[in-house]
């Protein structure tokens, strides 16, 4: 199962989202002759842009001089022909510009078809590539979900027009879009050990082996690269570092102070965090429960209004009925493991 992104053309969706609602997904450079096939056969680009270069309809919309253009929308287009049935599509601007869709690709005698197009906007004919998709299983999503990552939003914004068609094979997005799949049908379903297809459970298991790879990429860092990572993950959430103590062997103190303006009722307020990390090699403690008391002894001792402490451990000990206990939770404590880390980590900055 592979991941694709499929970018609709902004400005045209309506009549183009009609048909993918009937289970075929266009895309646009589709005017008449510019199918990718020739009968069974796949053509060349070479062979497809001298073809082109003789469409009078080709010519009339981008000129004479256009070889090096139609390389291009060649060079894009060509992914439809690689799309397998299963395939998911991430379409990330559906309907409007805070949507997003997902669909799986369908075989209906292929997955890549062509036809006479449509008639959108002033062209009389066009979208004549397609793929074939089980709509009556799209789903779409806001990006003002809750449930929804800021990351995906990020590299949404970043992404390149001219990618039309490309793999999607950035781990994090995949990682986020699996997630965003699987809540939205535990809501719908209101089951959440509801039977997974095939696929699912393929996909379900490469997102393990990536948080399991990430878990021990993590506890395999230094002390003083772990720190640079969970800073530059509350840098990435709008944090300001305001301090960072230097691992020097000792434990169970506060190794960084961030901050960040709030707007309660009209007045700006801080909210502030405070942040252990327990990779388990300690001079001055040993246990979990005591470095972790060693450090809510600290962060009380400062005198100030923190909002939350962040406890990660990377000690490879389990979590202890200390740090699982409603005592933790009433101490404004905020519990961190390897695997949650991990996941965070694939989420925010990848």
């Amino acid at each position: 199962m592979s991941a694709w992104i499929f970018r609709l053309p902004e400005g045209k969706q309506k009549r183009i989202i009609e048909e993918l609602k009937e289970g075929r997904l266009r895309q646009c450079w589709g005017l008449p002759g510019m199918e990718l096939k020739c009968g069974e056969e796949i053509m060349e680009r070479s062979r497809w842009v001298y073809k082109n270069l003789s469409n009078e309809a080709i010519v009339e919309s981008w000129g004479r001089e256009c070889r090096e253009k139609l390389r291009q929308i060649y060079d894009s287009l060509k992914y439809m022909l690689e799309i397998e049935k299963g395939d998911l599509l991430f379409i990330p601007k559906f309907e409007d510009e805070n949507k997003f869709a997902l669909v799986q690709a369908r075989d209906d005698e292929g997955v890549y078809h062509h036809d006479e197009g449509l008639a959108v906007g002033e062209k009389s004919c066009d979208y004549i590539h397609y793929i074939t998709v089980d709509a009556a299983n799209l789903q779409i999503f806001s990006y003002d979900d809750l449930s929804v990552p800021n990351a995906l939003r990020r590299f949404v914004s970043r992404g390149r027009q001219k990618d039309l068609i490309r793999p999607l094979r950035e781990t994090g997005i995949l990682y986020m879009l699996d997630s965003c799949r699987n809540k939205k049908k535990e809501r719908e379903s209101g089951d959440e050990s509801g039977e997974m297809n095939l696929q699912e459970s393929e996909l379900r298991r490469e997102v393990g082996a990536l948080l399991a790879e990430f878990k021990n990429w993590l506890q395999d860092l230094s002390r003083a690269q772990l720190e640079t990572v969970v800073e530059n993950l509350l840098l990435s959430d709008g944090f300001v570092i305001e301090d960072r103590e230097v691992y020097d062997g000792f434990c169970g103190d506060i190794d960084i102070i961030a901050s960040r303006p709030l707007n309660v009722l009209g007045r700006r307020e801080r909210f502030e965090v405070l942040v252990q990390i327990d990779g388990g090699e300690c001079i001055a403690f040993s246990g979990q429960k005591a470095r972790l008391e060693s450090f809510i002894a600290q962060a009380e001792a400062l005198n100030r209004e923190h909002n939350r402490l962040i406890y990660i451990n990377l000690s490879g000990e389990e979590k202890s009925s200390h740090c699982n206990s409603q005592e933790a939770s009433d101490r404004g404590i905020l519990i961190i493991d390897g695997e949650e880390l991990a996941r965070i980590y694939l989420e925010n900055m990848l």
